[in-house]
């Protein structure tokens, strides 16, 4: 709100200059020697002594403990007649969004921060943090809106410019003049010097209660001199990056903000649209999905639906389903800050070469989530370097850290790091960090089979042990490690299909065969193996093809389709029979398996004596099947 305070007159402003220039006379010194001993600069301290420039408390203590007055200017300066002016409490804040959903939890995580500040009189600095494009400004505009009533005497915001087009984030001290005019300072009693600049600025705020809202900063270093000294002043921090040293040093509360959930999604979807969203319902919700949860390409979505009416949401949908045009999709004309792929570039372009080499590469990863060994053999560094960089990326939000040793990309940022590669790296070097991340799981998947199918080396492919793979000591670490990638396994193999590394393709689920059979993963699984199997047909590969055609046939019956099973079970029979006995055993074992799932019994017309002769060793009968 507004309010009055008291101002010097005019010949109290003189009488006041007068006095001033009497005592550094009578001292001696320059107007320069005097703005070395206060936060004050020589132009000003000038104006002041000429009656130009209104004099304050402050420059008058400061100038008595420089001139050593004992305390004379200070009380004229008390003593001096006044008149009141108005003044404006600063009201800095942006106008917040119209369509805003979710984030209850944060919200509520932020607001008990204030309750707690309330009682200890000491406000927090609270950092919001997470990837371009995720909301963290809306939030954080949203929340300051609501707390607003909170801080009586203002809130100056500022946005700090850490990822925009410009690259050229603020200066602290460009930041300090400009709150400083926003408190009232004239632009000539404002100090040259960073350190007395933010004496000045904290000096202001002291005793009062103001909010600090500090938007998209990159560095702690840049937030750090902005931070008020009053323990009355809240300070609200956004940035892409993890801003550790303001939680370690200045004791912020940092809180990272994620992509809004789906039901979450919809509904910003929804309200936004409006009753095209809650005619098709599906469609919005495939939309919703297609966006990853992040609020920018939600809105952009939406605003293309509304753009153009005649554009069915499904139809929308199919569009982004893209991956090498969603991001096209996912813009809106020519406002950078309205595209997506614009944000993530603010971020892409400040990384050091280093850093922006393992985001590209890292797209080739079969799957969106990754160790840091896989990505450590897709970029052919060593362990501990490849951790500090995946680290470093983290901090910045371009991947996420998802547990112990794991990182995932979002869905949108990993298609960006794939138009980075593209544009970026040449064909080959892609076409060899891709073979090198499968080669790695093909070797480490032979790691992990040897301890599973211990003592059996029906699996063995002799596949050469490559670095940063997994050592397995118990079978129960071998499994668990195929069960968490048992995703990026299946799209190993398929991918090595898709771009003809033939070896890998074939040798994965083959060398996984008892994993297979023992945690039946399936889902992921069966179109890996229909690859493997033409490119067995294809090369001849009648051993090879057998162990895929069983594996599927235990797919096939653990997925309740036996009659599916079946046939792969007697394909795999026919090739077995009399040229590998350990694995007709377990084709056999599969027929009964499936034979049993039918529940009719079967007669095999054959065993470990010879076949008589005339019987087709193919063949499988149940015992009601009529003979020919």
């Amino acid at each position: 709100m507004n309010g009055r305070q008291q101002k010097t007159t005019p010949h109290g402003a003189a009488a006041f200059g007068a006095e001033l220039q009497r005592w550094r006379d009578l001292r001696g010194l320059s107007l320069a020697e005097l703005q070395k001993l206060t936060t004050f600069s020589r132009s000003h301290l000038g104006n002041v002594e000429h009656g130009q420039r209104q004099p304050t408390e402050q420059l008058a203590n400061a100038c008595d403990q420089a001139l050593e007055t004992g305390g004379e200017l200070l009380r004229m300066f008390a003593a001096l007649p006044r008149e009141q002016v108005h003044r404006v409490r600063p009201a800095q804040l942006p106008a917040r969004g119209r369509h805003f959903v979710g984030r209850d939890d944060l919200v509520a995580r932020m607001s008990a921060e204030i309750d707690q500040g309330l009682r200890r009189e000491l406000m927090p600095v609270v950092c919001l943090d997470g990837p371009a494009g995720v909301g963290k400004t809306a939030l954080a505009i949203q929340w300051a809106h609501v707390v607003a009533d909170r801080f009586s005497d203002g809130i100056l915001f500022t946005n700090l410019r850490g990822h925009d087009a410009s690259n050229r984030p603020a200066l602290p001290s460009e930041v300090l003049r400009d709150f400083l005019v926003a408190l009232g300072v004239g632009p000539l009693a404002i100090p040259p010097g960073m350190d007395q600049r933010i004496g000045q600025y904290r000096s202001l705020l002291a005793g009062k209660r103001m909010m600090v809202v500090l938007d998209n900063a990159v560095t702690p270093e840049q937030v750090r001199p902005l931070l008020p000294g009053s323990d009355g002043c809240l300070t609200l921090v956004t940035s892409r990056n993890r801003l550790v040293g303001l939680s370690t040093r200045d004791d912020a509360t940092r809180m990272s903000v994620g992509p809004l959930n789906a039901e979450e999604s919809a509904s910003l979807l929804t309200d936004v649209i409006g009753r095209r969203a809650h005619d098709d319902p599906e469609a919005t919700r495939d939309l919703a999905k297609l966006c990853a949860g992040f609020p920018l390409a939600l809105r952009i979505a939406a605003e293309r639906a509304n753009d153009r009416d005649h554009l069915a949401l499904a139809r929308l949908a199919t569009m982004l389903t893209s991956q090498t045009k969603r991001l096209e999709v996912l813009s809106v004309g020519s406002d950078d800050s309205a595209a997506l792929r614009a944000a993530f570039s603010w971020s892409y372009t400040a990384l050091s070469s280093e850093l922006a080499t393992l985001f590209r590469l890292l797209s080739v990863h079969p799957g969106p989530e990754f160790s840091a060994a896989a990505a450590a053999a897709v970029v052919d560094l060593d362990l501990t370097e490849t951790q500090g960089r995946l680290d470093a990326l983290a901090q910045t939000h371009l991947i996420e850290e998802t547990g112990e040793d794991r990182y995932r990309f979002h869905d949108l940022l990993r298609l960006y790091a794939a138009e980075c590669a593209e544009t970026d790296v040449p064909q080959p070097a892609r076409r060899a960090a891709a073979e090198q991340v499968l080669q790695w799981y093909l070797s480490a998947g032979q790691a992990a089979g040897r301890i599973i199918s211990a003592g059996r080396g029906y699996a063995e492919r002799g596949v050469p042990t490559m670095p940063t793979i997994p050592e397995f000591g118990r079978y129960d670490e071998a499994a668990d490690w195929c069960e968490t990638e048992r995703v990026n396994l299946a799209n190993a193999s398929q991918e090595a299909a898709e771009i003809g590394l033939d070896d890998i393709a074939v040798g994965l689920p083959i060398v996984l065969c008892d994993y297979l059979y023992r945690r039946k993963p399936w889902g992921p699984w069966t179109r890996p193996h229909e690859l493997a199997l033409e490119i067995c047909c294809a090369n001849g590969d009648t051993a090879g093809f057998a162990f895929l055609v069983n594996n599927l046939g235990n797919a096939f019956l653990d997925l309740g389709r036996p009659w599916k099973a079946l046939a792969c079970y007697r394909k795999a029979l026919a090739i077995r029979q009399g040229i590998d006995d350990f694995g007709l055993a377990w084709t056999l074992i599969g027929l009964g398996r499936a034979y049993h799932a039918l529940g009719e019994p079967i007669t095999l017309e054959y065993g470990a004596a010879p076949v008589p002769a005339g019987v087709d060793r193919r063949r499988v009968r149940r015992r009601h099947e009529p003979r020919h």
